[in-house]
C-alpha cells in the first residue's frame, strides 16, 4: 500500500509498505493514500487533503 510520510504537514516522502512491520517515524504520521492519488515530497496536508506546493518562477 502506498503511505505518505508526514512532518509538520508536509509530505516528507512517499512509500510503499504494508502498514505492519514496524519502522521508526520519530516525529512523523503515515497516512495511508491510494494509489489514484497524486502526491509527492513537498505537498501540504491538512488532516483531510493534499495540495500542491506553489510553483516559483525561474
Amino acid at each position: 500500500m502506498k503511505y505518505c510520510l508526514i512532518a509538520n504537514n508536509v509530505v516528507v516522502n512517499v512509500i510503499e509498505w504494508d502498514g505492519e512491520a514496524q519502522i521508526q517515524l520519530g516525529d512523523m504520521k503515515a497516512i495511508s493514500v491510494g494509489d489514484d492519488v497524486y502526491v509527492g515530497p513537498g505537498f501540504l496536508y491538512d488532516g483531510k487533503k493534499f495540495t500542491a506546493p506553489e510553483q516559483t518562477e525561474k
